[in-house]
């Protein structure tokens, strides 16, 4: 036999292992036997499959007639038979006795319930022994609602009335003549219900009577939305109280947005609205009700203006649920979430999910006044009739793994049959032996195709909620037991196969609907437990003494602390301070949050006297919150919110150097989303003007090439944005003419780390901002504008944008754009941003420090602030919330910014966590997103069986001969050698040389050695770099952590020996600098390393590794050499310790701690011997800044010293006891903390990527992965 496959009743596709012929007779009649073909087998399954069809065709009935779920007529000229039908699981069987079946027994085991087959022939005859008179069930296709016998009943109009909410049959009516709503044997004339639907009376679905609306269907897409905000009297099963309803004005498309929010959901429409604007959406202005709680909110009305640039209309007070285009969605949305729950039998906690359904419904559902559904108006398709529901329907999830899923072996996953013997003298009774549905629908994800099903607890697990995608749902509940309770619907349902859908049951059943107390309240709080309180005000200028938090939950201000010395410390009551109570009311202003707040209270001090006013509080409430929950619903309502320069890839696409590259790839659609993304940036902040004729321009006008700059930014779990951005390539501009100066200065790692250390040991808080658009919020004077060429899909992109502007005609068909403000490119861009930036943070009280311009400190009456700046990035330390609230405040005066607070966030690519322990950065995910995913990919890893190394650069000395004898590769063998090694060796090297710089330290050594062949690479070269991402690989994870303690005291530098040896010395925690040299390790050019290792509170803060340029005579040559260098770096860290404000007692002599004695010796000597008369001029200058008492040489034993690992290979147990101490694993945080779950240190040290040998493992010949050879 062979597999085939057809088309089920569902509407879905079986599969069969093979189709025939079967002699049948009806039961009792055994002298009429006819031939049915076709019949379908499955070697799972004791019965085979028919059709009414083949009953009509293949027999001598001239009607097959089957009424789904109760009977089979069959009707011929001379005889009429009813078959009843016994259902199981959706499907029909039906008796029929079964003549000459050719030895089809089924596969699986029979059970103590199953009859044994009997016994198979045992004649070696290919021929097959019939067996007659064999009964067996003939099973019929499952009714579903695509059937084409369907349409046209009162089971169907019942059917299309629960699946798209309760919707009137008139509407459906139009649905289904204008094809909206299609399938099999539509469109056909809807039979009306026998009677008023009971479900719909118990809902009060009635119309409100109202006022004629007025049309907006003529505007643009996105101009107008109407919102409304509503709270509920019943706390929905995931925590929430309230919904937001966006209404989008021109396709009547709805979304919602339910909340534990008790104010203005300012967080949603901010980032509704910025996506509705990032997609090209114009969103000009929002309509709410005069009467609500939105437009009298100032805070909300301060982010639609000011944050979203759009305008505020009202629908008038008192009767604005009938003057609005809004058309009253909170009284449409209650109605609705009633019969949905009180149809699907489900309390009224579920409202959240109800809620939710109700709104997809909506959408699919054509609008009576537009005439049009809002889901192809706004998306361009809708929901297909086969994949809705009504809410509360049984669900089962089928075949949980993905190989159940495919195998499909007895007919479709869809198709419930179960391998059971039933008794044919029970054929007529609708026997269900247990319950065998999964959860409840609930409604759709983000996308129709995912079903939402609520599971309920059972066998000890809690409830939960699961997103299925491969799921039968069962209207009727036939998959449902004796003991499960039917919902309404499934009650209407059964009736209406019965035919007993009669006046007096319908009557009769309606007393028995559920109740349903859901509805909308004014006022979230319980006026019982609020508290109202006068207090007074200081005049104005004085501190209020009052400290406010934004609960980020509820979206409330939170009272934090008041000081004992300030008269609101009696005046408010002890049991609503520290986070005890929400600020719900100030005078007449509703705060949203705790800069909000304060701002309503500054604005109601009054010039030189006190105030009194009014201050509304009210106790916090605690319950469950369920965040996970949350962000999950957050994304399953962003239904339309896309960003189309966004995709989930198993893989991470590729940016290539040119856009046009890019738009030649396969990833061309995404690429042109991106570049319209930017274009809608730029046209937010009016960065260009419109496009002009270049023959316009004035002679001896230079035009820079327009470039896209490419980019691929990893948002989330295989998710990645695309980013074009708009540069201008400004190689051809020249200084005097274009521009001045070109300098811009940027935060360097030494500052960075000295903040984070500093901030750590005074208990202070760190923070990020970042200015968006930064070079394009730098005003450019009119005669010094760039003018650059058009980029690509500029001009189409224009012409959409703006299609009533009308252009002037270029005889060459080439225009050109004026850059109104800054621009990427332009090489004098970058000075004039810092310049503009240094005069706003030195306005507010800011003082740049000399030595380091990129750095700014504050300090005025008690607050201090240390400031980082790398161009629109700034990494800020202080020890005042206010003082950063109030910068933030004049920095949104100039510019847009965003802000990054908490326990973790990101500066650059530095993940940053602060908490109780200390405050700790890395570049874990950088380095796995950027090189071990690069060039270890899982795949490589799981076939070559990366071997792990624990020292970044070999030992050995034999490696040393490879580098200082072989060759410069030849063009053909670099490109083998690129080929094999993933990339370039400039690219390569860049990548690693990266994260030395800014986190990994031990492999300073390395790099600095391999980085002198990057003129001429060799093979040796290539393997070294390969070694050093092979230790980045198998030890990914290795934070640097600064403690919180104070710069006092001294740490133990102790290395042990054989018991009971050792040696120890004391490292003070003030700053200090540890210096170390070799002498010529590198063979082929003889020259020195040396090492600079700066120290505070114990952890390293800076860090140098140099070649020396000339050739040290000496050991002690290269000491002093390496003895310069510490003290040139020294200068440079007291410079910024004093200005930060450091003592200067702790910074003056600085400590310097070398490993040579007749170094020290001849430093200290102030004398110049005729041993080191040739570096007279170094040994002079520390003279003068030891006499100067600037710095102090101290002697430090070679084992102990902490700089030696940067001047020469060491083995792995010194090179990791040196960079332990100095990174600060001593002080990581203790496991169980939120700390050491936030950095996860469970990998620390220990990869995921290293695979452990044994002795089965297979040793690839060459192989620079897994070769064992000491050259390795």
């Amino acid at each position: 036999m062979k597999k085939i496959g057809v088309e089920l009743g569902t509407a879905a596709q079986g599969h069969f292992d093979g189709v025939g012929i079967i002699t049948v007779s009806i039961p009792g009649n055994d002298n009429e036997v006819f031939l049915l073909y076709p019949a379908y087998y499955s070697s799972t399954d004791k019965y085979p499959t028919i059709s009414t069809g083949a009953l009509r065709s293949s027999t001598k009935f001239s009607k097959v007639i089957h009424h789904a779920n109760n009977h089979l007529q069959l009707i011929s000229p001379d005889n009429h038979y009813n078959l009843p039908c016994t259902v199981i699981d959706g499907i029909d069987f039906i008796c029929l006795k079964i003549h000459n079946i050719h030895n089809t027994y089924p596969s699986v085991k029979p059970t103590e319930s199953q009859p044994k087959p009997p016994p198979k022939p045992k004649s070696k005859s290919t021929s097959r022994t019939p067996f007659k008179h064999q009964y067996k069930f003939a099973s019929l296709q499952p009714i579903s609602i695509t059937n084409k016998q369907l349409p046209g009943t009162t089971l169907f109009s019942a059917l299309l009335h629960q699946y798209y909410g309760h919707r009137s049959l008139s509407i459906l009516q139009v649905m289904v003549d204008k094809g909206y709503i299609t399938g099999p044997g539509l469109p056909c004339k809807l039979a009306p219900l026998p009677g008023r639907c009971p479900i719909c009376d118990a809902a009060r679905m009635t119309k409100v009577p109202r006022v004629k609306i007025k049309d907006h269907t003529v505007l643009p897409i996105g101009t107008r939305f109407h919102i409304d905000w509503a709270f509920w009297n019943v706390v929905s099963i995931r925590g929430f109280t309230a919904t937001l309803i966006v209404v989008e004005s021109t396709t009547r498309y709805i979304w919602t947005f339910n909340s534990r929010s008790k104010s203005a959901p300012i967080d949603i429409c901010l980032y509704f609205f910025n996506q509705m604007k990032s997609q090209g959406y114009p969103c000009i202005r929002v309509r709410c009700d005069e009467d609500g709680g939105l437009v009298n909110n100032t805070e909300f009305c301060k982010i639609i203006y000011k944050d979203l640039g759009m305008a505020i209309e009202s629908t008038g007070g008192y009767e604005s649920s009938i003057n609005g285009t809004a058309e009253t969605p909170i009284r449409t949305l209650k109605r609705t979430v009633r019969s949905e729950l009180i149809g699907g039998g489900q309390p009224d906690e579920f409202h959240c999910f109800a809620g939710g359904h109700g709104t997809a419904v909506y959408n699919n559902v054509i609008h009576r006044i537009t005439g049009k559904i809002p889901a192809i108006e706004m998306n361009g398709y809708c929901i297909p009739l086969a994949k809705m529901f009504p809410f509360g329907a049984k669900v089962r999830v089928l075949a949980a793994d993905l190989k159940s899923r495919r195998s499909l072996t007895a007919r479709t996953s869809i198709d419930q049959r179960h391998p059971t013997d039933f008794d044919a003298n029970t054929a007529s009774a609708v026997h269900i032996p247990q319950s065998s549905f999964t959860g409840i629908f609930l409604g759709w994800s983000s996308h129709h195709n995912v079903m939402l099903i609520y599971v309920p607890a059972s066998n000890g697990k809690t409830h939960r909620i699961r997103r299925v995608h491969h799921a039968y749902v069962d209207p009727y509940a036939l998959s449902a037991s004796e003991e499960d309770t039917l919902s309404p619907n499934e009650i209407m349902l059964r009736q209406l196969h019965g035919q007993t859908f009669d006046k007096d049951a319908m009557i009769n059943w309606q007393k028995q609907l559920p109740p349903s107390t859901f509805d909308s309240i004014e006022n979230p709080f319980d006026p019982a437990i609020c508290e109202t309180f006068e207090i007074t005000l200081p005049p104005r200028g004085f501190s209020l003494g009052i400290q406010v938090d934004t609960d980020q939950d509820y979206l409330l201000p939170i009272l934090a602390k008041i000081l004992r010395d300030r008269d609101l410390y009696d005046q408010i009551p002890q049991r609503h301070h520290y986070y005890k109570s929400w600020i719900i009311q100030i005078e007449d202003e509703l705060p949203i949050t705790a800069q909000g707040c304060i701002d309503a209270l500054h604005y109601l001090q009054r010039e030189g006297e006190p105030r009194q006013i009014l201050i509304t509080l009210c106790p916090v409430d605690e319950p469950v919150r369920y965040y996970h929950q949350f962000f999950r619903h957050y994304f399953d309502s962003c239904t339309h919110l896309k960003h189309h320069h966004m995709v989930a890839l198993p893989y991470e696409p590729t940016a290539h150097n040119s856009i046009f590259k890019c738009l030649d790839s396969e990833l061309r659609t995404e690429w042109k989303e991106a570049l319209n993304h930017q274009y809608n940036k730029n046209d937010d902040v009016r960065l260009l003007a419109m496009p002009t004729p270049i023959e316009n321009l004035p002679e001896g006008k230079k035009v820079l090439p327009a470039v896209m700059s490419t980019r691929i930014k990893k948002k989330g779990d295989n998710i990645y944005q695309f980013i074009a951005r708009m540069c201008a390539n400004g190689s051809k501009q020249q200084q005097g003419i274009h521009y001045e100066f070109s300098y811009s200065p940027t935060a360097g790692m030494a500052p960075i780390r000295i903040t984070l250390c500093t901030a750590a040991a005074f208990d202070w808080i760190v923070a990020v901002i970042d200015v968006v658009n930064c070079f394009q919020s730098t005003m450019i004077p009119p005669e010094e504008r760039l003018i650059i060429s058009m980029p690509p899909f500029y001009r189409k992109w224009f012409q959409e944008k703006y299609p009533e502007v009308q252009w002037e005609h270029s005889p060459s068909n080439k225009y050109v754009l004026e850059v109104i403000n800054g621009l990427q490119g332009d090489k004098g861009i970058g000075r004039r941003w810092y310049l503009l930036l240094k005069k706003l943070l030195e306005d507010f009280g800011f003082v740049c420090c000399i030595s380091e311009p990129s750095l700014f400190i504050y300090d005025h009456d008690g607050q201090q602030m240390i400031l980082n700046t790398s161009t629109d990035d700034f990494l800020y330390a202080f020890n005042d919330q206010s003082l950063f609230d109030r910068l933030c405040a004049k920095m949104r005066t100039m510019f847009d910014i965003t802000t990054k607070e908490g326990e973790k966030f990101q500066y650059l690519n530095l993940d940053i966590i602060q908490t109780e322990h200390g405050i700790s950065y890395d570049q874990t995910d950088h380095i796995r997103r950027k090189i071990i995913n690069k060039y270890f990919p899982p795949d490589k890893i799981s076939e070559s069986k990366l071997k792990a190394v624990h020292t970044p650069f070999r030992t050995d000395s034999d490696y040393e001969k490879d580098l200082a004898e072989q060759l410069p590769a030849s063009e053909d063998e670099l490109k083998i050698l690129e080929q094999r090694y993933g990339d370039s060796y400039g690219a390569i090297l860049g990548e690693i040389m990266h994260v030395e710089v800014c986190s990994r330290f031990e492999l300073s050594y390395s790099i600095r050695r391999l980085a002198q062949f990057t003129h001429g690479p060799t093979e040796a070269a290539f393997a070294g770099l390969y070694r050093v991402l092979r230790f980045l690989a198998t030890h990914p994870h290795r934070p640097v952590m600064y403690p919180r303690r104070k710069f006092q005291g001294y740490d133990e530098l102790r290395v042990d020996f054989d018991a009971p040896k050792f040696k120890s010395t004391q490292i003070p925690r003030v700053p200090c600098t540890i210096a170390d040299s070799d002498h010529a390790r590198d063979t082929l050019r003889r020259k020195s390393h040396h090492c600079v290792v700066s120290l505070l509170n114990g952890v390293i803060v800076h860090n140098r590794v140099q070649q020396q340029r000339s050739i040290a005579l000496h050991s002690t040559h290269s000491e002093i050499l390496g003895s310069l260098a510490a003290t040139k770096e020294t200068g440079y860290l007291q410079d910024i310790y004093t200005h930060i404000g450091h003592p200067p007692s702790n910074i003056f002599p600085f400590p310097i701690f070398l490993d040579s004695k007749p170094c020290i010796d001849a430093l200290e000597s102030n004398a110049v011997t005729t041993r080191v008369k040739h570096i007279s001029v170094p040994i002079k200058y520390i003279h003068e800044k030891i006499a100067a008492e600037r710095i102090k040489l101290h002697w430090i034993d070679t084992n102990l010293n902490l700089a030696d690992s940067g001047t020469k290979p060491n083995p792995s147990p010194i090179l990791t006891r040196h960079y332990d101490f100095l990174i600060g694993v001593r002080f990581y945080p203790p496991p169980g903390s939120k700390h050491h779950e936030l950095l996860q240190l469970d990998t620390f040290i220990t990869s995921p990527y290293v695979k452990s040998k044994t002795k089965t493992d297979s040793k690839a010949e060459g192989d620079p992965i897994c070769s064992e050879s000491p050259r390795d």
